[in-house]
């Protein structure tokens, strides 16, 4: 018989059974290769579940056991496969496996192991007595890269890993003043914009041992720099932190600061720090000034030396200008005192408006609240640069 087209139709049916039988097959490789990925996948699953348990010296074993693999590896490779090849020289191979060999052990860390587990051993390095000096500042240096993360920092407490570095800071450290400010950068960097490391670092007694360090380290100003930073990042943004700081005479460490100081960085930083508390405070205005007049005195006069002195820093005369600002807006005292100081100076290019808004060199104004609006002098006052 034969079909409408004129194929017979025995001929149709067999073609019709290949390709049910080949679509069969084709099921059956697709089940194949679905199990085989679920199982993979289950597999890589459960190692990873198996490593994060892991102690530290069953992690041990294991990289030695990898160690052991790759090195026979290297061994098999350089002395069966490769030298049989054409155009090989067997020292220069040979010589390239031994550099294999001793691949170092933090490539296989970066491969298996979590952040948490390389801070924890950063922390073993730094913490050890048998570390050098050295290798601690390095530690560290590599401990600050990992808190640099917002979930990191809030780790290094997890782990038990803030109040040691805080230790290190403590009055009865012996460490150099590398380890000190390393460590002090490693508080400041995981405390910065970061609530919960804040109030970790507060708790534990961190802004005192801070503290005692600027003031230990205050005859050198680029050392207390390091420190003044990290109490920076504890104090600013948080509400616990700023009144601890103004409890502890902060203000008055700042103000000195202010007054004596000659390196920018400290400059900038305690300028940054003393505008930041009297905007979020005004009212701190008053401790800091707690002495009248001849303190005020001091410090508007500072104020405006280190405006003259700093032209070539814009930076640091928009953190003074801005000080200036937030010091006359708190204080109607010490309005009156930047007025005085301005008329002397004879360089009459800043001045408030009419509005009360701050008017820069630049011609950019910055408005005040409207709470600090209400404190300002009815008078413009003319702030001399």
């Amino acid at each position: 018989t034969q079909s409408t087209w004129g194929i017979p139709s025995p001929f149709l049916t067999r073609c019709r059974c290949v390709l049910i039988h080949l679509f069969i097959c084709f099921l059956r490789v697709m089940k194949t290769i679905l199990f085989v990925g679920l199982f993979l996948t289950l597999a890589i699953v459960a190692r990873c579940d198996e490593s994060a348990s892991m102690t530290e010296e069953e992690y041990q074993k294991e990289q030695r056991e990898l160690q052991t693999l790759l090195n026979w590896a290297i061994e098999q490779t350089a002395t069966k496969a490769l030298p049989d090849s054409p155009g090989m020289d067997k020292l220069e191979i040979r010589r390239k496996a031994e550099a294999l060999k001793s691949l170092d052990k933090k490539w296989l860390d970066a491969v298996w192991r979590s952040d948490a587990d390389h801070m924890k051993s950063l922390l073993s390095t730094i913490l050890s007595e048998n570390s050098t000096v050295e290798d601690r500042g390095d530690a560290l240096d590599r401990l600050e890269e990992f808190v640099e993360d917002l979930n990191n920092a809030i780790d290094l407490h997890s782990i038990n890993g803030l109040v040691p570095v805080l230790h290190i800071l403590s009055e009865n450290s012996s460490d150099p003043y590398l380890i000190l400010s390393k460590a002090a950068h490693v508080v400041a960097t995981a405390a910065q914009n970061n609530y919960k490391v804040q109030e970790q670092v507060v708790k534990n007694g961190g802004l005192d041992v801070l503290l005692h360090q600027w003031d230990k380290h205050s005859t050198n100003q680029s050392e207390a720099a390091s420190f003044l930073l990290a109490v920076s990042a504890v104090v600013r943004s948080f509400p616990p932190g700023r009144r601890l700081f103004i409890e502890s005479n902060g203000l008055q460490r700042l103000e000195r600061t202010i007054i004596n100081g000659t390196d920018s960085r400290l400059l900038k930083r305690s300028l940054v720090l003393l505008c930041s508390i009297l905007m979020d405070e005004p009212a701190a205005l008053g401790s800091l000034l707690q002495n009248g007049a001849v303190r005020l005195r001091g410090l508007t006069s500072a104020l405006f030396r280190h405006l003259f002195n700093t032209e070539s820093d814009q930076d640091l005369q928009e953190k003074i200008k801005a000080l200036m600002q937030a010091v006359s807006t708190a204080d109607s005292q010490a309005a009156v005192l930047l007025k005085e100081f301005a008329h002397t100076s004879g360089h009459p290019d800043l001045t408030f408006d009419s509005d009360r808004s701050y008017r820069s060199s630049s011609g950019s104004n910055i408005h005040p609240t409207s709470e600090q609006a209400a404190e300002q002098p009815s008078e413009p006052l003319l702030l001399g640069i």
